[in-house]
This record gives structure tokens, C-alpha cells and sequence, in this order.
């Protein structure tokens, strides 16, 4: 054991000797800090003239929530909201606002409580219809829709609807930062030759090849993890912490599971961590395969390009649930929270239940096939 953690540390003094990858964390660091409080500069128009910052702004939506804050959205709030829009616009919180209008198409308050929820329920229906789900699927989420707490209790929760936005920019970080440092640990030892000399050492294969997996996934991890709290911090720090039990329902009216939305932030963070050592463990076969750094980095960040630009289109029912399953779009909230689902033994799971115990699969398989290549090279081609 003494022998492994000797290698490993070697690994990462190869790794933390290269400028890139000093250079690619200090960019991918300012990105994840300017994608949390790029939001609050600049100022908001009305017809050419300044009406107030960004920041005020949030500070003033912030005053409004508060007034409303663990209220049942019911018909005395509706009225309240109606009555205090009519007085001063401003006075109405803006997630509050958006709950509504996502549900009624129309930012007037003056609607029955009934007629809201009714509303809610047929534009599920016709969304169900429209992504080509089945009568069980539908069957089931409308199973979980009636077990939900009607009315709904109004949280603030912008810290955490911003959180389960940045999660998909945080794949893109993710990607670029484990893509360009990574497939370094196994190509280096071509491009500077010292395959042969490694080959001839005594622990030139099983353990050296352990060590050098340990370190790509450990710096893969800790380097989302890293990442995450640059987005994290002053995300909470500016937006606030509050709301984490608030009901998914006032982000996505659509939506049927019975989840927080600061379980959903920790679901995704999770789904994060999984991501990246199925993304580290890509790398470093790449790398080992290709024999050098650069044609790793091109196909990773190539597949990434292609999946925020590409779609499918929702009537092509499987490849637009296998598209939402691809690593990038899995980190998005509609990627992981979305209404398809995965049928087994007569149980229905969800995406962000299923896939991401798949991923962990896969990079076992990728462990297995790697170690395979890595040592039948050594001895078949004297590397």
C-alpha cells in the first residue's frame, strides 16, 4: 500500500507541474464566480431611461417575498397579490408573479384558486400527451401529482433556483477543466518516452496503473467539487439560503415530483460528482489510446459543443430521452428532472434515480477494459 500512494503522488507531481492545468483552473474559477454574480450588474430600462440596478432590484424583491413568505397560495393570497399589483407592481415578488403566469399565461392575479390548480392539472395532461408518454407513466405521475400538499406554501428560494440553473454551466466547467488536465497522467508517458522504462520498473503495470486512475478521478472530483463551491458560495451569499424546503412546484408548475427544491440542488450536485469520474475515467482511456493529450480534448469538448447546439425533437420519443441522459443535459434540471421515465420489473424510475447509477457502471466497465489495454500493451507492444 505503501508502494500505491508513492506512485500517486508521483502522478500528481507530473499533473501539478503543468502550466495548463494551473492556467485551465484559474479560468474555469473566474467563469464559475462571474456565471453567480454576473447576474447582478448593469441596470433596468424603461424606454431608454434607468429605473433602478440589478442589485436593487433583488434587494426590493427580496422586501416583497418576505411579506408573503410561508403562505398558502390560496384564494386570500391571490386576492392579496391581486389587490397589491393593482396598487404598486413592484410590491409583488417576482418568483410569485412567474408561478402564476407559468400556470395561466397571464400575470393578472385576479383568478379562483380552483381555476389555478384546475389550469395546472390540464396543462400537465396536454404536456404528457405532447412528450408521447405512456398510460402507465401517465398514470403514475398523476398518482404522485394527487399525494402533493394542495395549496401550495409560498418560500423564497432564488438562492436555489440559481443553483439548479448554474448546474448545467457547471458541466461545461467540468468538461473543459477534466479535458484538458486529465489525459496528460497516461499520454505523458508516450510523448516523453518512458513507456519502456516503466514497462521494465516493478510496478510498471497492476499497481502503477491503479495509481495513475486514482489520481485522475480523485483530481476529477475534487476539481468539481472545487468548482462548485465558486458557484456555491457567492450564489447563497448574494440570493440567501432560504427556501430549501420550498416545493419544486413554484419553479416548475409541471412537475409532479414529490421534491424540494434543495433536495433537487443536492440531487444535481450529486449527479455532478458521478459525472466527473465517469468523465476522468473517459479521459484517461482516451488518453492512453490516442497516445497524446490533444485528441482527448477535442472529442470531449467536440461532444460538448454538439450537445448544447443539437436537439431532438420530442416525437422521437427514445432518442429524445436517451439525448436527455447524455452527461451535459443530465446536469441540467429538465435533463434530470424531466417526466420521462425508465420502466423495470413493473416499477416506473426516475432519471435522476436510474442514469446516474448507470454512469457508475459504465466507468467501472471503463476501469476494467482500460486496465486490460493498459497492461496487454506493455507486454504485446513493449511500451
Amino acid at each position: 500500500m505503501k508502494q500505491f500512494w508513492l506512485l500517486t503522488k508521483w502522478e500528481y507531481k507530473k499533473l501539478l507541474r503543468r502550466k495548463i492545468v494551473w492556467i485551465t483552473l484559474g479560468i474555469m474559477s473566474v467563469l464559475c464566480v462571474f456565471s453567480s454574480v454576473g447576474g447582478l450588474f448593469g441596470s433596468y430600462y424603461i424606454e431608454g431611461e434607468r429605473v433602478m440596478s440589478h442589485w436593487e432590484m433583488l434587494k426590493q424583491d427580496q422586501k416583497a417575498a418576505g411579506k408573503y413568505e410561508g403562505r398558502k397560495i390560496d384564494q386570500s393570497l391571490l386576492d392579496d397579490l391581486n389587490q397589491a399589483a393593482s396598487e404598486d407592481e413592484n410590491s409583488v415578488p417576482t418568483d410569485l408573479e412567474t408561478f402564476v403566469m407559468n400556470i395561466t399565461r397571464d400575470d393578472s392575479f385576479d383568478i379562483s384558486e380552483e381555476k389555478l390548480y384546475q389550469t395546472r392539472k390540464d396543462k400537465m395532461e396536454s404536456l404528457w400527451t405532447e412528450l408521447f408518454l405512456t398510460e402507465g407513466e401517465k398514470e403514475y405521475l398523476r398518482d404522485l401529482n394527487e399525494r402533493l400538499e394542495i395549496p401550495l406554501t409560498y418560500h423564497y428560494f432564488e438562492g436555489y433556483q440559481n443553483m439548479t440553473e448554474l448546474m448545467y454551466t457547471m458541466a461545461f466547467m467540468q468538461v473543459l477543466l477534466i479535458a484538458v488536465c486529465v489525459p496528460a497522467i497516461f499520454s505523458d508517458e508516450h510523448t516523453s518516452r518512458m513507456a519502456p522504462l516503466l514497462q521494465a520498473s516493478r510496478f510498471g503495470k497492476g499497481l502503477l496503473y491503479g495509481a495513475k486512475i486514482f489520481a485522475g478521478l480523485s483530481f476529477s472530483l475534487v476539481g468539481t467539487v472545487f468548482l462548485c463551491l465558486l458557484q456555491t458560495v457567492p450564489t447563497f451569499c448574494i440570493y440567501g439560503v432560504e427556501g430549501f424546503g420550498a416545493s419544486i412546484q413554484l419553479r416548475d408548475t409541471n412537475a409532479s415530483w414529490l421534491l424540494t427544491i434543495g433536495q433537487v440542488v443536492l440531487i444535481l450536485f450529486g449527479i455532478c460528482l458521478v459525472l466527473s469520474l465517469f468523465h476522468g475515467m473517459c479521459a484517461m482511456l482516451l488518453g492512453d489510446l490516442a497516445r497524446n493529450s490533444l485528441i482527448p480534448m477535442a472529442v470531449m469538448t467536440g461532444f460538448l459543443l454538439f450537445s448544447a447546439l443539437f436537439n431532438v425533437p420530442q416525437q422521437y420519443r427514445i432518442l429524445s430521452q436517451i439525448w436527455d441522459c447524455i452527461p451535459a443535459n443530465l446536469q441540467a434540471y429538465w435533463g434530470a428532472f424531466g417526466n420521462y421515465m425508465i420502466p423495470v420489473a413493473g416499477h416506473y424510475l426516475k432519471t435522476w434515480q436510474a442514469v446516474p447509477v448507470i454512469y457508475l457502471m459504465v466507468t467501472i466497465v471503463l476501469f476494467v477494459i482500460g486496465r486490460r489495454i493498459y497492461c496487454r500493451y506493455q507486454v504485446t507492444k513493449g511500451r
